[in-house]
């Protein structure tokens, strides 16, 4: 028995290195002690007795969109059965890896992303400000029709956002590619997308600066903070701007938007869609 338990007097002997007070005990009397330290925890999660199941179940009704019951509940079996198979194969986990593997669930931002969001919010609402889809004089407000081009591209979005995946939207100067897709993309949130709007112009020159500006959290982790919703989208506007030294940016971002599980819109004029496309 002794012999098995040589690694484990390794690790704890390794573990209070640090704490001069029992730093001299022995190595021995050190494991004993955290063995006899250990209880087995039951977890009552079913049966007559449910009540660790319902305190679970009430704490994940914070994340919850709506903070539904039954949502809560539906999170719970699944994370309970997602852990089997993360604890036999030693998953190391974090929060991007169990956000993404809720997809399928309406939860809110993590409110501890909420001054970045905030900051990402604001991008979005200066960029629908400055492409809005109409004209109005007065009381009078003009929009083209566009129904249908909107319709066909509210599919392919709908698809990118499901997915994970690219989408290149490009076209001449001044034809309304942008008002069309941020259009849509309201359109969408709509129905219940989770839709980031934003400009690559807006933007600081590296991927560095972005996450100092967004107060300083990798912006894989302030992306999969965000709402999850079936659909999740990040539409970045000015794409062309590729052009101007700005590719490694848009690749940094569209990379972190895509390992967070969210689909790309990039839209850009046609002289810049080719690079664009190799990097979306």
């Amino acid at each position: 028995m002794r012999t098995r338990l040589k690694h484990l007097d390794a690790l704890v002997v390794a573990a209070v290195k640090d704490q001069d007070d029992l730093s001299q005990v022995d190595a021995e009397e050190l494991t004993w002690r955290w063995l006899m330290a250990l209880r087995v925890r039951q977890m009552r999660l079913e049966g007559v007795d449910e009540s660790d199941r319902s305190t679970a179940v009430s704490a994940l009704r914070r994340i919850v969109a709506d903070e539904a019951t039954a949502a809560a509940d539906d999170v719970f079996a699944h994370l309970a059965e997602r852990s089997g198979a993360w604890a036999s194969s030693a998953a190391d986990l974090d929060q991007t890896m169990v956000r993404r593997e809720l997809s399928g669930f309406p939860l809110v931002r993590t409110l501890s992303y909420q001054q970045a969001w905030s900051m990402l919010d604001g991008m979005a609402d200066r960029l629908r400000e400055g492409t809005r889809p109409d004209l109005q004089a007065g009381e009078v407000r003009l929009e083209l029709d566009r129904t249908e081009e909107r319709a066909r591209l509210a599919v392919l979005m709908d698809q990118t956002g499901r997915a994970g995946s690219g989408l290149v939207v490009t076209g001449e100067p001044d034809v309304g590619k942008s008002a069309l897709t941020i259009r849509t993309a309201q359109q969408l949130t709509e129905h219940g997308a989770a839709v980031a709007c934003l400009s690559l112009r807006d933007l600081p020159e590296s991927v560095v600066q972005v996450q100092h500006l967004l107060g300083g959290r990798p912006l894989t982790d302030v992306f999969a903070a965000g709402e999850i919703r079936a659909v999740r989208l990040l539409v970045i506007d000015g794409a062309e701007a590729v052009l101007e030294g700005r590719r490694d940016l848009l690749r940094d971002v569209a990379t972190a938007a895509f390992r967070a599980g969210l689909g790309v819109v990039a839209v850009t004029r046609s002289d810049g869609a080719t690079r664009v496309r190799e990097v979306v």
